[in-house]
């Protein structure tokens, strides 16, 4: 006895064509997902009264690490004032090897961590690239606009911003492989209250 044959149906040049249309506009319509849905908040700040990170701590989860408190109230409950500091703290998960580009901008001075290294340092509103070690040649690696790779893990990001005069500003974002800030943003995870990653 013999095996029908199965047939597997094509598609001609205009149903091709309407696919790839779907296609592109289920794209679309996730990153403006991403773009319009409030991320978490799953950035732990810690807030102190002084420029250099000294005095008691008031600490709230946030949504973003970014602020301009010309135009921002940066905790209810905090009064407006010119010298703070905050420390901001999360979590960023990778399935796979990726390079993430961070790009950090603030009024006074910031540095941006990435598992306790230290990857950017910010004064005024240029991004100054963190020194690299090597003390014979006195170098400094470029990491500003150039990929961090990242292994596959929880990576802890964490942010010093110190505000010793006028309006505070800070503005964190970063891009991946594929990925906008928006969902990379939208795949944060909260950090233990300790800011560790492995400790939740």
């Amino acid at each position: 006895m013999s095996t029908p044959e199965l047939s597997t149906p094509e598609l001609s040049t205009p149903e091709l064509s309407t696919a790839a249309s779907w296609g592109s506009l289920g794209a679309a319509l996730l990153l403006l997902f991403f773009a319009l849905r409030p991320p978490a908040k799953n950035w732990l700040l810690e807030y102190h009264p002084s420029a250099t990170l000294d005095g008691p701590a008031t600490r709230a989860w946030v949504r973003r690490a970014d602020f301009d408190l010309a135009h921002d109230t940066l905790l209810q409950g905090v009064p407006d004032r010119e010298d703070f500091s905050v420390r901001l703290a999360s979590c960023l998960p990778v399935s796979e090897p990726e390079d993430v580009t961070f790009r950090l901008a603030a009024a006074n001075r910031a540095r941006l961590y990435v598992d306790d290294a230290l990857v950017l340092d910010s004064l005024g509103n240029t991004t100054k690239p963190a020194p690299e070690h090597e003390p014979r040649r006195g170098r400094h690696a470029k990491l500003d606009g150039l990929p961090v790779k990242l292994q596959p893990g929880s990576h802890l990001i964490a942010i010093e911003y110190g505000n010793a005069e006028g309006v505070g500003r800070l503005h964190f974002s970063m891009s991946g492989r594929g990925r906008a800030d928006a969902q990379l943003q939208a795949s944060l995870e909260r950090p233990g209250l300790d800011a560790r990653c492995d400790a939740r």
